[in-house]
């Protein structure tokens, strides 16, 4: 009998988590992609509403606006990334390169430790790529409000896989 490798089997598994892209939205074009990832190096939201995005099971919507060549994080491991948030309404809640010393945010994949959605959308990367994900608030913190984030809030992220360990 075959065995199949590990990573062979994590692609799989992820490629089958994810439903058809086909969401109604317009099909993103280059030009689309270098003024989200501008806007977004501005701090600011993209408009990004009417693009078609890829959505997982647990409806999970992302696009990759920088392809990574790098491995992905495996469960267990830490991932470094930078990331901003936004709610919705575009109003800039959170961002690892504003503010502070400016140093990625490390968490381990997989342990609880993140938000879900976090959880399920970074394994999906390669180091050096960068998405921008909308996740919905049973994947986010629900019925709380934290912070400056109100309860029941969908989150916009543009979150960049640096490295991992």
């Amino acid at each position: 009998m075959r065995r199949i490798a590990p990573l062979c089997i994590a692609s799989i598994i992820a490629a089958a988590a994810l439903t058809s892209c086909a969401d109604g939205g317009a099909e993103v074009t280059r030009e689309m992609v270098a003024e989200a990832n501008a806007d977004i190096d501005e701090g600011k939201m993209p408009d990004y509403r009417r693009w078609s995005m890829e959505k997982t099971e647990s409806g999970v919507r992302f696009i990759e606006l920088k392809k990574g060549e790098g491995s992905r994080p495996e469960h267990g491991g830490q991932a470094r990334v930078h990331y901003t948030l936004w709610l919705t309404n575009g109003k800039l809640i959170d961002s690892s390169l504003r503010g502070g010393d400016g140093a990625p945010f490390e968490f381990e994949v997989g342990a609880g430790r993140v938000i879900e959605g976090w959880d399920e959308i970074v394994p999906l990367m390669n180091v050096g790529s960068r998405f921008l994900v909308e996740i919905p608030p049973k994947l986010a913190y629900g019925d709380q409000a934290v912070g400056p984030i109100p309860k029941n809030s969908q989150l916009v992220f543009s979150i960049d896989l640096v490295e991992i360990r």
